[in-house]
């Protein structure tokens, strides 16, 4: 073990039997020891097994209940305590670790006096003047508690106001004003964010959600079913039972193609595409996917066959050939067996049988490949009642 580890193990201990003992300041200071001599070291080390993190987590833990209710500091400890956890919030290893913001909540907790709260708010807008990322928000989440715990709510929302950029609070906003029956306001707020995020896809379907709910919510039923629509078209398939139940039967058909254009541009959404296919039992287009795609077939062909027989058994006797063509191992000469399996049961066990003397009469210095169409054949030709060869 490193030097480096073996040292944090020794502090580790000695934090520990400080915590134990009431001695707060000595117990910061040895965590925060902790902290930064790891973050120094984890850029260096290999810290693939989690070690160096597991470490540094136990000392942010314990760093968490410096405020302890049982035994309240002195001010001036507070102070101090306050003081040394910010600046070791501040050193840039430790925000490269990520490891800041268990200290800058700590901080908080500490922050009650008047002093040592403009102090703790200029760092907060110091921050989140920096970085705008997952950071921010957690950091603007931990400020929301703060102001809502001392300041009130006229205070509050002029801080969700002041960082509605960030989609944790924006998020906390929509929900906040569903609430407290505003679905107007959250259909705004999620309009907006929709507008602010358009180059972020994830965050796109996140607004698009909020906006449904807000729709719902303030009963606008063809609001709601479009942006049903732009789910389902945005790669949300859960919406299109919903999409299809809300549209009307006469104007569905059309509906129905307008929505088939938007999955097929650029198909972006297979999976959507392949869902709503199958819920309609749109056989002629999830053939065509599967003539153009021919590994779906795998998967789809139960939802052909009985109306497509002949072409699902050509698209799945190639890709049982061009599986053999590359199998090499004994687990490639069983996914073959596996292809011939889909061909038999697509209906065509004759077929698959027949493609198996072909492979074996194909292959004959592929001695695994053999001995697993053999077993294949047999196994097959028994359970269907069959010779065995």
């Amino acid at each position: 073990m490193p030097t480096a580890l073996q040292g944090a193990e020794q502090v580790r201990d000695l934090a520990q039997a400080a915590w134990d003992e009431g001695r707060w300041a000595r117990a910061v200071q040895l965590d925060l020891a902790i902290v930064a001599g790891l973050a120094s070291a984890i850029e260096m080390a290999d810290a693939s097994d989690g070690y160096i993190a597991g470490l540094a987590d136990e000392s942010l833990e314990r760093l968490r209940l410096v405020d302890d209710p049982e035994h309240p500091l002195e001010p001036p400890e507070r102070a101090r305590l306050f003081h040394l956890l910010l600046e070791a919030a501040r050193r840039p290893d430790v925000r490269d670790a990520a490891w800041n913001l268990p200290l800058v909540e700590a901080a908080a907790n500490l922050a009650t006096a008047p002093a040592l709260r403009a102090a703790w708010d200029a760092y907060v807008d110091e921050e989140l003047e920096i970085d705008d990322g997952s950071g921010a928000e957690r950091l603007a989440m931990i400020g929301l508690g703060l102001i809502r715990l001392h300041d009130g709510e006229a205070a509050s929302q002029a801080f969700l106001r002041g960082h509605i950029h960030l989609p944790a609070l924006r998020q906390l906003a929509i929900r906040e004003a569903l609430q407290a029956g505003q679905p107007g306001e959250a259909l705004r707020l999620a309009d907006e964010g929709e507008r602010q995020d358009h180059l972020l896809p994830g965050l796109v379907i996140q607004w698009k959600q909020w906006r449904h709910r807000a729709a719902d919510a303030g009963g606008l039923s063809e609001l709601s079913r479009r942006i049903a629509g732009e789910l389902v078209a945005a790669g949300d398939g859960s919406y299109f039972e919903q999409y299809k139940a809300a549209s009307d039967p006469q104007g569905w058909p059309q509906a129905y193609l307008q929505l088939l254009e938007q999955l097929e541009e650029g198909r972006r959404h297979p999976s959507v595409y392949i869902q709503v296919l199958v819920a309609e039992h749109d056989t002629p287009r999830l053939l065509a996917y599967c003539q153009w795609n021919r590994r779906a077939i795998d998967q789809l062909y139960p939802h052909l066959v009985p109306e497509h027989l002949a072409e699902v058994a050509a698209l799945l006797t190639e890709r049982a050939e061009d599986l053999a063509a590359q199998a090499t191992t004994r687990g490639h000469c069983q996914a073959v067996c596996a292809a011939l399996s889909r061909l038999a049961d697509a209906g065509c066990p004759g077929g698959a049988q027949a493609l198996g003397d072909v492979f074996r009469a194909r292959y004959p210095r592929k001695p695994a490949f053999i001995d697993e169409l053999r077993r294949w054949q047999q196994n097959t030709a028994a359970r269907a009642g069959g010779i065995t060869r």
